[in-house]
């Protein structure tokens, strides 16, 4: 059941999480997709840009993988069966997550910065946390870890986790120059991944503003 299960949830979260966003910001706006990986100037931003698609690249690769070949070829290791069924729910749980966030972003949602202006959306999910798309997609990582433990699948998380966390950064920069003390204001509130954890020091706020 796991070797579908992988492959399956891997399969549903690249339609619904990145596909269908991009039709639907094409739809509704008349152009571009909301991958502007093209349009980034930062040659760091571009960089993290292309090793978040290139981990991405080899989350599909490792499920196909490990529902062809099992658990030998990738050197996964036996864990009790719950552990599977709580990645499974991990799994779901990020999609869920990403799909919503991506849904309240509207026509702000981008893939990558580039240098349109952007509202700042500060409602539902962004109530609990600065970037719920990217806690989903950690969320995601941990579910394949936990179906499918290796030494790949820890791979996949950390290289992920780490260009995550560095284009989190990147995009808090940009809101900063965009929203200025607007947006300092909410990231002394709220957390950057988890509710109430990562949250910009009052200090820093004041040096800033």
């Amino acid at each position: 059941l796991l070797r579908i299960a992988l492959p399956s949830g891997i399969a549903l979260f690249t339609c619904v999480a990145l596909f269908l966003p991009m039709i639907r910001h094409r739809i509704q706006h008349g152009t571009g997709s909301g991958f502007v990986i093209a349009d980034v100037k930062d040659p760091v931003g571009r960089l993290v840009g292309y090793g978040m698609t290139l981990n991405s690249n080899f989350v599909g690769v490792h499920a196909v993988l490990f529902a062809i070949f099992g658990r030998a070829p990738l050197s996964v290791v036996v864990v009790p069966g719950v552990v599977g069924y709580v990645g499974i729910a991990l799994m779901a749980l990020a999609t869920t997550l990403i799909v919503t966030s991506q849904a309240e972003l509207g026509r702000n949602w981008r893939m990558c910065i580039d240098e349109n202006r952007t509202d700042l959306v500060t409602s539902g999910l962004y109530r609990f946390v600065r970037n719920p798309i990217y806690s989903g997609t950690i969320l995601l990582l941990l579910g394949v870890l936990a179906i499918a433990p290796g030494p790949w699948a820890v791979l996949l998380v950390v290289f992920g986790t780490y260009n995550v966390a560095l284009q989190a950064r990147l995009e808090e920069a940009h809101l900063v120059k965009l929203h200025g003390e607007r947006y300092l204001a909410y990231a002394t509130k709220v957390g950057r991944f988890v509710p109430g954890v990562g949250r910009v020091s009052a200090s820093a706020y004041e040096a800033a503003t």
